[in-house]
C-alpha cells in the first residue's frame, strides 16, 4: 500500500505478493500518508510498531493502553515514530459483542466537565485522539 500511495510506478516483490506495471489514483496528498491499525491482537501491535503511525484498540481496556504502547515501542522493528492512539469515549459503554455496560465512566448524559475529565483521563493513558459523544436529541 505504501508503494501505491507514494510512487508513480510502484514495484514491489514480497513473500506473498508482487507487482509491476500498476497504477493507483488518486493518491493521498499528505506525504507520508499516516497509517493507523485497529484491533487488539499481538500481531497487529507488531504491525503498528513496524509500519504504523497510530493504533485504534477495540476491546483493550483503557487501563492497559500504557502497557500496549510499551509493547509497541519495545518491538525490534519499532519505526521510532510517535504512536498516536485513538479511542472513542462511546467505547467505554461497550463490552464484548457490543453489549452495553453499566460503567460510570461510560458516555451518557454527561455534563461538559465530566467530558473534559474523561478526555484528561484518556490522555494520561496515552490517548492522543478521541471524539465527543453526541448529545441526545429530543423531539
Amino acid at each position: 500500500m505504501i508503494a501505491f500511495w507514494e510512487q508513480d510506478a510502484p514495484v514491489f516483490s514480497g513473500s506473498r505478493i508482487s507487482f509491476t506495471n500498476v497504477h493507483a489514483a488518486p493518491r493521498p496528498l499528505q506525504r507520508p500518508f499516516p497509517i493507523w491499525f485497529g484491533g487488539d491482537a499481538e500481531p497487529m501491535l507488531k504491525r503498528v510498531a513496524r509500519f504504523g503511525d497510530g493504533w485504534s484498540p477495540l476491546h483493550t481496556p483503557p487501563q492497559r493502553f500504557p502497557a500496549c504502547l510499551d509493547a509497541i515501542h519495545s518491538q525490534p522493528d519499532y519505526n521510532g515514530k510517535t504512536t498516536g492512539l485513538y479511542y472513542a469515549l462511546e467505547t467505554l459503554s461497550l463490552g464484548p459483542q457490543h453489549v452495553a455496560l453499566q460503567d460510570d465512566r461510560a458516555a451518557g448524559l454527561w455534563n461538559p466537565q465530566q467530558i473534559i475529565d474523561q478526555c484528561g483521563w484518556l490522555a494520561r493513558l496515552g490517548v492522543t485522539e478521541t471524539n465527543l459523544p453526541l448529545p441526545i436529541l429530543h423531539d
